[in-house]
């Protein structure tokens, strides 16, 4: 009977939203809610995608999900739970004509949203069961077995955040841009890995050889899932994502964008929801890789939107000390190596000055980017200079490595240092130029890695 209603043909694949609990709610649920009160569990609703963004705010969605439901007619249909020994369905009525009973429409009532233990940032299968009259969730994150997605830990606090404990070989297919990026910072799973530059340096190039290398890396290993997010003023822009996605069909991940037309609100919410996602396939056990692009737009989104109160005063440029909290620290910086299997690697553009004013393109750069990283990529605007166009700053381009903490095998140590001392010895310490042509030099002459 289980396998034959996990074979059923699903009716809408959707997200999980979830009711952010107050500081009162919170202890009730962490107490008991999936142990003596199903009611504390926050309300859930499921949407089908954060296009939904676009058009309406997290609160009309919440107040409007009852108004949908998967079924129409006469019958009335109730939510079911898959269990391992069938289908077993609850008294919460999911659609009725019948005035007398409430529809619940695509608001997930609390005895199914506690028995799946659903978290905001879910993907879950819904399958319309119409000889029981009954509606059901078939599939949480891919799994379908219910012994698998109960087990899950609904978030990485139980897991503590380390340095990275392996590379993200993004370099190994031969592409020159990214080639000569990691002689100098390599990027290792569970970073926070910025590319740091003006407008018009090459930020975005980079981000889609990026999303390139990271896609095809998921091909190899089944572990590696990749979010691309987009927050952007060019919608060119957004179809150079999309385009990558496909050429690499057989990848693993998703795009997301909230694009330049939308309220900052909805900015805000599309990019927050994808790092919830994240954090919840992290925690499911999977390596993730997210491509932001822009931190820095995402920060302006967030001062320009309801969600911000401004009560910790203004930095430079303009931006609330408030965004930096409410999106560098609580969603950019929860990147971190949990263990053999779980990973959150954040790869994201950060806008700079071309001189030291602290201007809103500067704020969060000048305010973060070496207290938020483990690596950073830091791009000069050489109009003039020979393609590629993309010149890295090999003097502000780095990567830490605490004692203990070296991700990096010998060979590629060494090679590191190889280039290094041939930058020092062929350029001298002050011809930046020099040096840079010599990184160059190197690249095109050692196009693959020598580990």
């Amino acid at each position: 009977m289980v396998n034959q209603l996990r074979e059923r043909k699903r009716n809408m694949i959707g997200l999980v939203l979830q009711q952010e609990l107050s500081s009162v709610e919170k202890p009730l649920y962490d107490y008991m809610g999936n142990k003596k009160n199903v009611n504390n569990y926050p309300k859930t609703i499921i949407i089908p995608n954060t296009d939904q963004f676009f058009g309406f705010g997290r609160h009309d969605l919440f107040e409007r999900s009852k108004d949908y439901a998967l079924v129409h007619g006469e019958d009335t249909y109730y939510w079911g739970n898959l269990t391992e020994k069938g289908l077993k369905r609850t008294g919460v009525v999911h659609y009725s004509k019948n005035e007398e009973e409430v529809m619940t429409g695509l608001e997930v009532p609390p005895e199914v949203s506690s028995y799946y233990r659903l978290v905001e940032g879910d993907e879950v299968g819904v399958v319309v069961n119409h000889p029981e009259k009954t509606v059901f969730i078939c599939s949480v994150n891919g799994s379908q077995e219910p012994r698998v997605f109960r087990s899950w830990p609904q978030n990485l606090s139980e897991f503590q955040s380390d340095y990275p404990k392996r590379p993200l070989l993004v370099e190994k297919f031969g592409d020159f841009d990214l080639r000569a990026m990691t002689l100098l910072a390599p990027i290792g799973l569970g970073s926070s890995y910025w590319v740091i530059a003006p407008g018009g340096a090459g930020k975005t190039w980079l981000l889609v050889k990026l999303l390139d290398a990271c896609l095809k890396l998921s091909r190899e290993d089944d572990s590696i899932y990749v979010m691309m997010v987009y927050v952007g003023d060019r919608p060119e822009d957004a179809s150079q994502y999309i385009e990558v996605f496909g050429r690499n069909k057989r990848g693993r991940g998703v795009f997301h964008q909230a694009p330049w037309n939308i309220s900052p609100d909805a900015q805000v919410d599309v990019a927050k929801f994808a790092m919830k996602r994240a954090h919840r396939l992290v925690a499911t056990g999977r390596h993730v890789v997210v491509l932001f692009d822009s931190i820095s737009r995402t920060v302006a989104a967030h001062t320009a939107s309801s969600y911000v109160d401004g009560e910790g005063g203004m930095i430079g440029g303009g931006i609330y000390r408030q965004s930096l909290t409410d999106m560098i620290a609580k969603q950019f910086g929860t990147h971190g190596s949990f263990d053999e299997k779980r990973s959150l690697t954040i790869i994201g553009s950060v806008l700079s000055s071309s001189d030291t004013r602290k201007t809103s393109e500067s704020a969060v750069d000048q305010e973060t980017s070496d207290s938020s990283t483990t690596g950073i990529c830091r791009l000069l605007k050489i109009p003039t200079s020979e393609r590629p166009w993309v010149s890295v700053n090999e003097g502000e381009t780095y990567t830490r490595f605490p004692n203990g903490r070296d991700f990096r095998s010998e060979n590629q140590r060494q090679e590191m240092e190889t280039v290094k001392k041939l930058m020092r010895t062929g350029a001298g310490s002050r011809d930046s130029s020099e040096a840079h042509k010599i990184l160059l030099k190197y690249a095109r002459e050692n196009p693959l890695p020598k580990y």
